[in-house]
């Protein structure tokens, strides 16, 4: 019998493995942008310590198929310079405290600057995109960069959501509409049995998806985004990736279930704040 197997990652070189790799996270100006390139791997390959402080002890570490580097990383592009924001394990998306991993003072105002890397950050390509229609192709290959130590040398960007920026960009006002993508406190959402974090949503999703009855096997991650309203409200939901029909229907049938928020708040505010849920499904 088939088992389906959901893993969720708040929110990767792919063609070496059987099973697609869960891809890194590129926050740049008004975009958060799935990267297939992957900068700490670099420092890891370099620093055994940095290594040891991810991986852990070998009786620990949980060694998850869809991201064999164990761990799955937010950068940020600011002042035309790299940097790390946020790294959780690629196993149970557990969250990594900076300053365990590096050297406390490397990280500054809870930013590591990537000045180890250098190379070119390439937008994700799903296996399973579909590209069949024009919304679809204008997204593909729409960012790369070049990295010299940390400092941005070239990009190459075609921006999809322009409307969309960081807390960092605009100060905060009641009346303000600005959609944000990092905020003090993310949205919960609230349920009648439970409330559920960011990091919590994949047991919702195992909860109440079914398996795509009478479809063609694929495997692969549905990407959908929307937006939590400050009233706790869900709108604007679209794919941001495609897998196959069946499984798409599927996986905004479970993003429709969630109808209730407490939204998310920026400086003690409710703001509207942007989501990105990748449903990764897998065979075992």
């Amino acid at each position: 019998m088939r088992e389906i197997i959901i893993i969720l990652l708040v929110l990767f070189s792919v063609t070496v493995f059987a099973t697609e790799q869960t891809p890194d996270v590129l926050i740049y100006k008004s975009d958060t942008i799935y990267i297939e390139t992957y900068p700490l791997e670099n420092l890891m390959n370099s620093d055994s310590l940095i290594q040891k402080r991810i991986f852990g002890d070998n009786d620990d570490f949980c060694i998850s198929s869809g991201c064999w580097r164990g761990h799955v990383a937010t950068w940020i592009i600011e002042n035309d310079s790299l940097f790390l924001i946020d790294l959780i394990d690629g196993c149970e998306e557990n969250k990594f405290i900076l300053q365990e991993v590096f050297n406390k003072d490397k990280v500054v105002n809870n930013k590591i600057f990537a000045d180890w890397f250098t190379g070119d950050l390439l937008e994700y390509e799903s296996w399973f995109v579909l590209i069949d229609d024009d919304d679809s192709k204008e997204k593909l290959n729409r960012f790369c960069c070049k990295i010299i130590n940390g400092k941005v040398k070239f990009i190459n960007y075609k921006p999809s959501t322009p409307n969309v920026i960081s807390a960092s960009d605009k100060s905060i006002e009641k009346t303000d509409t600005t959609i944000y993508i990092i905020i003090d406190e993310n949205p919960v959402l609230l349920t009648e049995t439970r409330n559920y974090e960011i990091s919590e949503l994949k047991y919702f999703i195992v909860e109440n998806i079914k398996f795509p009855q009478n479809e063609i096997d694929c495997m692969g991650s549905v990407y959908i985004s929307f937006i939590v309203e400050k009233n706790g409200n869900v709108s604007n939901k679209k794919f941001e990736r495609k897998l196959c029909e069946g499984y798409d229907k599927e996986a905004m049938k479970v993003i429709d279930l969630m109808t209730t928020w407490k939204p998310g708040l920026l400086k003690g505010i409710p703001v509207r704040t942007k989501i990105t849920l990748p449903i990764r499904y897998l065979y075992e």
